[in-house]
């Protein structure tokens, strides 16, 4: 028994340097895969708990709405045309879904810069003249 066990000890297993090799690939596989995965998921996550009422949001199946209430597990969001009194337009839609499947917030000052640059692009030469100098 105690030969065999000698023999076992003795006994190169390989390479050294293929340990190494097959360190820095898993190494690399990780830089690589894992972490940004961990990261874009530990970013989703904060930017789901920091939800408040009134914003701006979108799921992650594309549906703009406004957060109206607001649970540990559930938002729910108005959508579709803001209708104030008149009752002809109808009511905002609401529709509840889980805090993860809010994929970012739009923040009013984005929101109003591009609606800002949506209108000059809309008035400039609408006239018919050359607004180029």
């Amino acid at each position: 028994m105690t030969t065999f066990i000698s023999i076992a000890a003795t006994q190169n297993s390989g390479p050294p340097w293929l340990l190494y090799v097959l360190m820095i690939l898993f190494g690399a596989m990780y830089l690589l895969f894992i972490r940004p995965r961990q990261q874009a998921q530990r970013k989703a996550r904060s930017q789901a708990s920091a939800v408040e009422i009134g914003d701006v949001v979108v799921t992650i199946g594309g549906t703009h709405g406004v957060v109206v209430s607001l649970d540990d597990t559930y938002v729910t969001l108005a959508t579709g045309q803001n209708a104030g009194d008149d009752p002809a337009l109808g009511a905002p839609n609401r529709i509840t879904f889980v805090k993860g499947a809010i994929a970012r917030k739009i923040e009013p000052e984005m929101a109003a810069v591009s609606n800002t640059e949506i209108t000059e692009d809309a008035g400039e030469g609408s006239d018919g003249e050359d607004t180029q100098g």
